[in-house]
């Protein structure tokens, strides 16, 4: 089911753009990451058809494609981890400000994650 993949991207992005909720970086960078996944999964194609001999490219062609693939998954990398690191700040600080006990409780577990839902 590789073909077709970067339309959920596509959908996200879409709906992205209508919420207002959390960060504007955040979203902003979210919004990359599904671009850069959705040219990666583009280029990826490329690659594999020539792989499975389904058309056949010319050499060029494909390392081209394979390295716009890989450069589109390490752009689509970065802004992933980027996200989650500014999420675990985000939820760390709130954490600390509501000096919330951490040992597993129900009442802590809803806690965190009302503070995800207003923050992230």
């Amino acid at each position: 089911m590789r073909i077709g993949r970067y339309f959920g991207a596509y959908n996200n992005i879409m709906s992205r753009l209508k919420e207002t909720k959390g960060c504007p970086f955040t979203r902003m960078l979210k919004n990359i990451a599904d671009v850069a996944l959705s040219l990666n999964f583009i280029f990826d194609h490329v690659v594999l058809i020539n792989k499975i001999n389904a058309y056949k490219f010319s050499p060029e062609t494909v390392n081209k494609a394979d390295f716009l693939s890989n450069f589109f998954w390490l752009i689509e990398t970065l802004c992933t981890l980027t996200i989650q690191s500014l999420e675990l700040m985000t939820l760390k600080d709130e954490i600390i400000k509501t000096k919330i006990d951490l040992k597993g409780s129900s009442e802590s577990n809803s806690k965190i994650n009302q503070i995800r839902k207003v923050h992230i």
